[in-house]
């Protein structure tokens, strides 16, 4: 099911409120909460596409490894490799969006003045 974009989106979103379900640090899940939104409109944008989705999956996989070994050192590191897989995917989404604006405005443009 994991492999679904439906599928695992439920299950991304479960993993992060169990994850920092655990934080100790009410602050830093004020913190995180506050930019829930946004990583959740991330995620719609960008697991869509099956190659970041198993990138993920592997990346949270691994996650879940190095907490399970208790080694938080290792637990850093995975987390830094998702957020910069998720900072390249949530830039190219964002640059896919700008080319297809400006692909629908050279359309419109070609077209001509429209008559009022």
């Amino acid at each position: 099911a994991h492999r679904d974009y439906q599928g695992y989106l439920a299950a991304n979103g479960r993993l992060r409120e169990t994850m920092f379900g655990m934080l100790t640090n009410p602050r830093l899940r004020q913190v995180i909460g506050a930019f829930e939104e946004q990583v959740h409109f991330i995620r719609l944008t960008t697991l869509k596409d099956g190659a970041i989705r198993e990138r993920s999956i592997g990346g949270n996989l691994a996650l879940i490894a190095r907490l399970e070994e208790g080694d938080p050192a290792k637990a850093e590191e995975e987390m830094r490799r998702l957020l910069e897989t998720a900072q390249e995917a949530a830039l190219e989404a964002a640059l896919d969006a700008a080319l297809d604006v400006g692909r629908a405005a050279a359309s419109v443009s070609a077209v001509g003045p429209v008559a009022g």
